[in-house]
């Protein structure tokens, strides 16, 4: 162990020259006098929590010599001083600079004996909203992230004492965070005691491709099967299903997705709306994934094979066995055909990368040239608002954007205005509702619901208005044929008999059309 040394100043020029003070403009030291004591303090700038530091500070600043008198130790000084809940002090060398390059924060102080690091890193980080590959009808909709959250996401899911978060450094440079995340009386401990020692083996200088770089050290060296061996999810509900199931789940900083062990084939047949549907529903749409998996593997041989030996075929599969000429063989066909598509040039007839094709489609191909007008004369009302205070400027920001989300979302029959005026009032409602300076991402994503409700709303009213219109034109017809039959004026509970609805409902349906009832005496 490279012990830290009792000098002050030593101590001092030893983190400052392998920390980088001075040559990294991230690296942040602050020189401070505790109780008429020198100290030094160290963060990565990015990394600290400012609020809680700046509280500490202060709180140290004003402590005078005698609260600090014969102390010798750092443990004394933490204990006494240090608020915040995650500190712990260190004398080796290697572990306190690792840490530090971790996020937490570093203090040496004069005539104190150790180093306090102190854990009140705030990682940069996105919000934990909804993976786009795998997005559900029903259950939660949010999803890991790339820090530690993830954990935390599985500690709200599973309130059990068992679970267990086994925490390990990966990477002989850049010491990752790995986790190991199980249920101690539920997992193969086998399993677990030899993922633990592989990850603990791995002979690399870093992760460079996260969780991929994990997968490719633990997993068997089968450079000739393509078969996926590792199965990843982004969703925090599934992850916790299959620990509840004695999996274990792997975390690596850094990454949204987390690995699911030990696989099987049969783990990827399944999807995460599966779970939210009733057994019955659920357990058919996995068969049927099943099954078509196995025809689309049995489909291809069982095709060659009657290709190649036609005197098999029955009469009205002839046509298989005269294939159309071609100087290329299928798979250098298909070859021909990706490298084309790479090269984004289209090829008639081939309908692979859809998702591309549609991306490159102009969201306002589906509006009329009222609602073409209607927005052009929008957005130039919200380019000559005045600005004059600062929610005014979140508004001249955000409506442009309330206006392509309508767009996106817009489908034909729905008026383009109504929803950019639902999206103008999710906006205001969602601006003040935000607690502080407002994530962009969830007011877009409440605007985009509000939107969604809306046109579901009026699709629903279209639906009744439509429904209603049917019934009247039936029951027109029904009265014009059964006059036509009897030669004479139908009464009302004809009519119902007719049609097997009740008088009451011939009745509304007559006074909706502005009919007149009268019954035949």
């Amino acid at each position: 162990m490279n012990r830290i040394s009792s000098n002050y100043e030593e101590n001092v020029q030893w983190f400052n020259d392998v920390l980088g003070a001075g040559r990294s403009c991230d690296m942040v030291c602050r020189d401070l006098y505790v109780g008429g004591r020198r100290a030094r303090f160290w963060v990565i700038d990015g990394f600290g929590g400012d609020a809680i530091l700046e509280r500490m500070g202060a709180f140290w600043l004003s402590l005078q010599p005698e609260a600090v008198q014969g102390l010798t130790e750092m443990q004394q000084f933490a204990d006494r001083y240090v608020t915040f809940m995650e500190v712990n002090v260190s004398y080796d060398r290697d572990d306190i600079v690792t840490s530090v390059l971790m996020g937490k924060s570093l203090l040496v102080m004069e005539g104190l004996s150790g180093a306090a690091l102190i854990d009140a890193k705030e990682y940069p980080s996105r919000s934990v909203g909804e993976p786009p590959d795998g997005k559900v009808l029903r259950g939660s909709h949010d999803g890991f992230i790339e820090a530690v959250p993830n954990m935390a996401m599985l500690r709200r899911r599973i309130r059990d004492p068992h679970l267990t978060m086994e925490g390990l450094k990966v990477g002989q440079r850049t010491h990752s965070d790995v986790a190991l995340c199980y249920l101690d009386d539920r997992v193969d401990h086998a399993l677990l005691d030899e993922l633990r020692h592989k990850l603990q083996n791995i002979q690399a200088n870093s992760l460079t491709m996260a969780q991929e770089s994990v997968a490719e050290a633990i997993r068997p060296k089968q450079w000739y099967n393509p078969f996926p061996k590792v199965r990843y999810t982004e969703r925090p509900d599934t992850a916790a299903a299959c620990v509840m199931e004695g999996s274990i789940i792997l975390m690596v900083d850094n990454s949204a997705a987390v690995m699911i062990l030990p696989t099987t084939f049969f783990d990827f047949t399944q999807e995460a709306n599966d779970f939210y549907f009733p057994p019955l529903v659920g357990t058919y749409l996995r068969v049927l994934r099943v099954t078509v998996f196995l025809i689309s593997l049995l489909i291809t041989p069982a095709w060659y094979l009657m290709v190649s030996s036609p005197g098999r075929l029955p009469s009205w599969l002839d046509f298989l066995s005269s294939p159309e000429p071609a100087a290329l063989s299928l798979l250098s066909q298909l070859l021909v055909v990706e490298f084309l598509m790479a090269q984004k040039i289209e090829v008639a007839g081939y309908t692979g990368h859809a998702s591309e094709k549609a991306g490159e489609e102009d969201p306002r191909a589906s509006l009329t040239e009222q609602e073409k007008a209607y927005v052009a004369e929008y957005l130039q009302d919200i380019n000559n608002m005045d600005v004059t205070n600062e929610q005014e400027a979140m508004l001249d920001y955000y409506l442009p954007k309330v206006v392509e989300e309508a767009i996106k979302v817009h489908t034909t029959g729905a008026f383009i205005g109504d929803l950019i005026q639902e999206g103008s009032l999710s906006l205001m409602m969602a601006m003040s509702e935000a607690e502080g300076e407002p994530v962009e991402e969830e007011i877009l994503e409440k605007v985009r619901m509000d939107m969604q409700m809306t046109l579901e709303s009026q699709s629903e009213t279209k639906r009744q208005e439509d429904k209603m219109v049917q019934k009247v034109s039936d029951l027109d017809e029904t009265i014009r044929n059964m006059k036509e039959e009897y030669g004479r004026k139908v009464s009302v509970d004809e009519v119902a008999d007719r049609m097997q609805i009740s008088e009451d409902d011939v009745a509304d349906i007559m006074k909706l059309a502005g009919e007149e009832i009268k019954d035949e005496e």
